[in-house]
């Protein structure tokens, strides 16, 4: 599900977009830090969102190849 996202924020036209490494696993075995603090979200702007075509392929692109 990660991967599903990470593309479509890419192809929404977000650059900085990254996904964990090993995940949470990783993440706790290299003692890096959590909480259990439930925080608001940070409000943002998904109205400018401009497409990706260069990430894009439409069923003629996949038939070409």
């Amino acid at each position: 599900m990660a991967g599903r996202l990470w593309w479509l924020l890419k192809c929404a036209g977000k650059d900085n977009v990254y996904l964990l490494k090993g995940g949470i696993k990783k993440w706790l075995e290299n003692n890096l830090a959590v909480t259990t603090l439930i925080t608001e979200p940070v409000v943002s702007d998904f109205s400018s969102l401009k497409l990706n075509h260069f990430i894009l392929a439409s069923n003629n692109d996949v038939k070409k190849s």
